[in-house]
């Protein structure tokens, strides 16, 4: 994993991300005394910092203009399963 806040175009891990959320959800349910049904959601979401990527662009290309929007990044996912 890399460091996502970070905002140097030299690090192919860079995220150039701001803070932002997280929702975890985990449930069971009991189907008799060893198995059990479990399932997960998570939610995050988070902005980026779409300004120093643009800094870090015209720093190293003077006299080129560049502008640029994003939107925040948002990943959703679920698990289902069976526990023993």
């Amino acid at each position: 994993m890399g460091d996502f806040r970070d905002a140097d175009l030299g690090n192919p891990d860079a995220g150039f991300a701001k803070n932002g959320q997280k929702f975890d959800l985990f449930l069971g349910f009991p189907i008799d005394d060893k198995i059990t049904i479990t399932g997960v959601f998570r939610y995050q979401s988070f902005n980026t910092e779409v300004e120093d990527l643009i800094n870090a662009f015209r720093e190293d290309n003077p006299g080129v203009q560049f502008t640029g929007s994003t939107e925040d990044w948002q990943t959703f996912y679920s698990l289902v399963g069976l526990a023993y």
